[in-house]
Parts: structure tokens; C-alpha cells; sequence
């Protein structure tokens, strides 16, 4: 399995781990702002890419129970930015 970006990933995860509502506020935040406001926009964004990142690298092999029982593959490559490796966890 691959996860490609912050959005994915809160796809992904449930209300279980806290950090869902972290990232979902910040998603929200990011679809309220108009579109004529880019660098506001692309700011707030790259604001939940980094939420995103810093919580796998310090989360991701800590979770790797819970990411058993979300999918049936044998690992997960996180990316950020759909081509930007981040880290792998290998679940069997």
C-alpha cells in the first residue's frame, strides 16, 4: 500500500488516533480558503503536508498494529507530495 499525501492519510486513519482531528482541522482550513488567495492556500497546505510528515516519522512504526488491521498488505510506503518517500513500514 501506498499513501500519497496528508489527505490520503486522513482517509485512511480513523477517529481512534487523536491526531485525525489535528490534520481534519487543518484540511477543513485549507478547503475554506479561496482559491483567488493561492499562496495563502498552497501555505496552509504545505502547514498539514508537514503535520502529516512529522507525524509518521515519529508515529509510524509505533502504529503498526493498528495499520494491521486497516489494510491486508504486507507493508505501507508513505510519500508526501504523491512522489516524495517519507518512510516504509512493513506490517507481516
Amino acid at each position: 500500500m501506498v499513501i500519497n499525501g496528508y489527505q490520503q492519510f486522513n482517509n485512511f486513519i480513523g477517529e481512534e488516533i487523536p491526531f485525525k482531528s489535528t490534520l481534519n482541522d487543518c484540511i477543513t482550513h485549507v478547503s475554506k480558503i479561496c482559491g483567488c488567495q493561492g499562496k495563502r492556500k498552497a501555505s496552509k497546505s504545505e502547514e498539514c503536508n508537514q503535520l502529516y510528515i512529522n507525524f509518521v516519522k515519529a508515529n509510524a512504526e509505533g502504529l503498526k498494529e493498528y495499520f494491521k488491521e486497516k489494510t491486508k498488505d504486507d507493508s505501507i510506503k508513505f510519500m508526501h507530495n504523491s512522489h516524495h518517500y517519507i518512510t516504509s513500514v512493513k506490517l507481516r
